[in-house]
């Protein structure tokens, strides 16, 4: 093959026009989206995909299926899903901890889980009238193929990423490195089997624009491994060379194994060259700052290695689980090799450390020990979808160590942010799909009590889009199951802080109050206050109780107008209760069309001769704004949607709210309160009215422009702390 743009057989498939713009203009919407990190990613989950699509296939060849039939798929989605639903029914009748404790030793019974699955899948296939094939010949071909996936990191003048699997080969390696080629794109409208993670156009595209060479040698079945190079890719992207090159490599002459080369076995090797590793991305500065511990940390933490993979979260059989994928690591660093070292296929939870104190959920439930780590699941129904959690419950501290361990060992990989290093274990809970495969997605960030969490919350029907990026279904029943799982284990939680003591009145004590005065003062320093004249000076790790004592301080200054506060308790249903008065204009009816509305449909009272109009209305207190239609949504609603009669928060994401079935609008009838800054209309049943909303970020600034508050003197608004 010539060298050139692309394959000649490809380029028939490239629609008509400059291929090079086109080119370049997909490697450059790549990029908008993958960093150097989402290389190691993708390189991953395409080799884990090729190994489970290997073992999927042999076991349609037990049952003499055709693999990709509609039909066949079908059995295989229903008997995952019948098998998440029955172990739902089993957890939601759970009564209590220990009720849970006994199922979650059942969970633990691998062999059980297993056979429940095989006949799951073998009925299935039977009552469809596909197979007689029995729930043993199923378990016996699993437990035939072990797969492996070999990774190798070299840093030096030049890194290299090589990974390597025993898959089923690339049929066309140029076609799948094409983002267009993707299935999310072309078939759009097949059937997914349960189980595939990813569909790789979009992050394989990615992975030439992050690199100026990348090697790849495949072989399918009953084919001569074929041979390919990708050079120039990266430099082509920003415009420092006119094209790409692409070349026919003699397999032969790369680094590929030896079991490859002489068709012991199927899979694919791909090397790749990572272009100028970047320091503020998770795998750039672990390239920088080598070492193999921390590779291996960064495997178990960020990526496809570490999935959920074992009977305890998952109840299916549908991908493979923990010690059925060999996973083998090697590093050569300046030189020196270490390796090849085995790193278990497993989600890295706080129990698989030997270093982290640690008790079972058993013992958590019958006689807790403080200040020890536990291990919990939690399973949740949102309409039709069964949504999945497992993660540590932890004191925080239980993290703090194992990271200062780490990095003592150089074993924490980090990346640099404004200059300074941020190497940390992620806590609070991620978001995972099918198979396993963990998102960028946060359903639930480590703030306040969720910092004592370590999980994720798995969907098998939430697809993604665009790489793992985003996921377009089920965005709001995914935080509201992590939130039920934080809530579920409260109580639990509260058993594993250390117990409370007061403090000593000794110089050590003393030592501990200015440090925690000094901690305040340097956190508020980063976050300069809106205005002077306010009284609340906190910043953002405050949280709802700023943006309470922030509106507290604007009401008494005015700004809300004639307002006042009649009840506030965080802990009822409703935060806050107040009189809202205002005159109006005296005669038969308001002049504001909105007051007239309010008061004819009962939300106020108008009183024509003097003009008063006054309400009594409900009022809800939000960090993030966006985070009240998660109350609403919840089965049973934690809040009603038509309740509600301001929302005050320091700030929301517009896209959010729209995204889920609002609109932020201003009413054609006006703003119902001083100080309100936004309406939101309610696009779907649920409430017939606009919610006011006072942005307090968004507010604060509008009274600084209006000079009605002025921007204060910073950093030196602060006098010393006295406390040296």
């Amino acid at each position: 093959m010539a060298n050139g743009l692309l394959p000649a057989d490809l380029l028939a498939r490239v629609a008509a026009g400059d291929q090079l713009t086109r080119l370049r203009e997909d490697l450059e919407d790549s990029l908008k989206e993958y960093r150097q990190f989402d290389l190691l990613v993708e390189l991953l989950q395409n080799a884990l995909d090729a190994i489970e699509e290997r073992r999927y296939r042999e076991l349609c060849a037990t049952a003499r299926l055709n693999p990709a039939s509609p039909d066949v798929i079908d059995v295989w989605n229903e008997a995952v899903l019948k098998r998440m639903k029955d172990d739902f029914d089993r957890y939601d009748a759970c009564a209590d901890y220990a009720a849970i404790a006994l199922f979650y030793g059942s969970c633990e019974d691998d062999g059980a889980r297993r056979a429940a699955w095989w006949n799951a899948l073998a009925s299935g296939l039977h009552d469809a009238g596909l197979s007689t094939v029995s729930a043993d010949e199923l378990a016996a071909t699993a437990n035939s193929f072990r797969g492996s996936l070999r990774i190798r990191v070299e840093t030096g003048n030049a890194s290299w990423l090589t990974v390597e699997d025993d898959g089923i080969g690339i049929s066309d390696v140029p076609a799948v490195f094409i983002h267009k080629a993707s299935a999310k794109r072309a078939g759009a409208q097949r059937i997914r089997r349960l189980g595939v993670r990813g569909s790789h156009g979009w992050g394989l595209t990615a992975v030439l624009a992050l690199s100026e060479r990348v090697e790849v040698v495949s072989r399918v079945a009953d084919a001569i491994a074929d041979g390919y190079s990708f050079s120039d890719y990266a430099s082509f992207t920003r415009g420092a060379v006119p094209e790409p090159r692409n070349e026919v490599l003699d397999p032969s002459a790369t680094p590929a194994s030896r079991e490859l080369l002489d068709g012991r076995r199927t899979g694919t090797f791909v090397r790749v060259q990572v272009s100028n590793p970047d320091p503020t991305d998770l795998f750039g500065n672990t390239l920088m700052e080598f070492s193999h511990a921390k590779l291996e940390t960064l495997l178990r933490l960020y990526t496809p290695v570490g999935q959920a993979n074992d009977y305890v979260f998952h109840p299916a059989y549908h991908t493979a689980r923990r010690g059925e994928i060999v996973v083998s690591v090697e590093s050569l660093n300046d030189g020196a090799p270490v390796g090849p070292t085995t790193l278990a296929y497993d989600y890295f939870r706080m129990s698989g450390h030997n270093r982290v104190v640690h008790q079972s959920f058993r013992e958590a439930v019958n006689q807790p020990e403080r200040e020890r780590s536990v291990h919990v699941i939690h399973r949740s129904l949102h309409g039709n979808a069964v949504l999945l959690g497992g993660g540590d419950v932890q004191w925080s501290k239980v993290v703090h160590n194992l990271e200062t361990e780490f990095e003592a060992a150089n074993a924490l990989p980090g990346f640099e942010a404004d200059g300074e290093m941020t190497a940390q274990i992620p806590r609070g809970f991620g978001v995972a799909l099918s198979g396993g495969m963990r998102s960028e997605l946060i359903a639930r960030p480590p703030k306040g009590n969720t910092g004592n969490y370590r999980g994720l919350i798995l969907s098998e029907t939430a697809a993604p889009t665009l790489g793992r990026k985003y996921v377009m279904d089920q965005r709001a029943a995914i935080p509201r199951s992590a939130r039920g799982f934080e809530a579920k284990y409260n109580e639990l939680r509260k058993r594993l802080l250390p117990a409370g003591e007061p403090l000593p009145q000794t110089p050590a004590a003393f030592q501990w109050l200015r440090h925690y005065v000094q901690t305040a003062i340097d956190s508020a320093s980063l976050e300069p206050p809106s205005a002077a004249e306010i009284g609340t000076w906190a910043g953002a790790s405050s949280l709802e109780a700023r943006v309470m004592l922030l509106f507290a301080d604007l009401v008494a200054r005015g700004f809300f107008g004639n307002l006042h506060i009649m009840r506030a308790h965080l802990s009822a249903p409703y935060d806050f209760v107040f009189l809202y008065m205002e005159q109006v204009q005296v005669g038969s009816t308001p002049a504001q069309p909105l007051a007239h509305s309010l008061a004819q449909n009962g939300y106020a009272r108008y009183d024509a001769q003097s003009g008063s109009f006054y309400r009594y209305a409900v009022g809800e207190f939000k960090a993030v704004g966006e985070t009240v239609l998660d109350d609403f949504a919840d089965q049973p609603p934690i809040k009603r949607p038509d309740t509600i009669d301001l929302l005050v928060c320091w700030s929301f994401d517009e896209d959010v709210v729209d995204g889920e079935g609002w609109s932020v609008e201003d009413p054609p009838g006006g703003f119902e309160f001083r100080g309100q800054t936004h309406s939101w209309l309610c696009q779907s049943p649920g409430r017939t009215r606009p919610l006011a909303v006072s942005a307090l970020e968004t507010l604060i600034t509008r009274l600084v422009d209006a000079g009605e508050l002025t921007v204060p003197a910073w950093p030196g608004l602060y006098p010393p702390s006295q406390l040296e």
